[in-house]
């Protein structure tokens, strides 16, 4: 395990401040994959849906904000002239 810490520490001393912060979240996303105490506090249930899989209330919630609204087609543009 120590040549890893020693690997790590040295790649983090050749990075520049930007690729190094990169580095370490990606270090600590890692850990959150590999911890199982960790995926468990990390862990949300996914929300409710109805059967074709579109989350509950969507299509009440954005179909319903359209309702006081007006729609009129637009007229017809002229025909185009022929050419002969």
């Amino acid at each position: 395990m120590k040549a890893l810490e020693i690997e790590i520490a040295e790649t983090l001393k050749t990075l520049d401040p930007v690729r190094a912060k990169a580095f370490e979240r990606a270090i600590h996303e890692l850990l959150l994959v590999v911890r199982p105490e960790a995926k468990a506090d990390k862990f949300t249930p996914p929300p409710a849906v109805d059967a074709k899989g579109w989350p509950l209330g969507y299509w009440e919630k954005f179909a319903g904000c359209w309702a006081d609204l007006e729609f009129e087609a637009p007229a017809d543009p002229p025909p185009e002239p022929h050419p002969y």
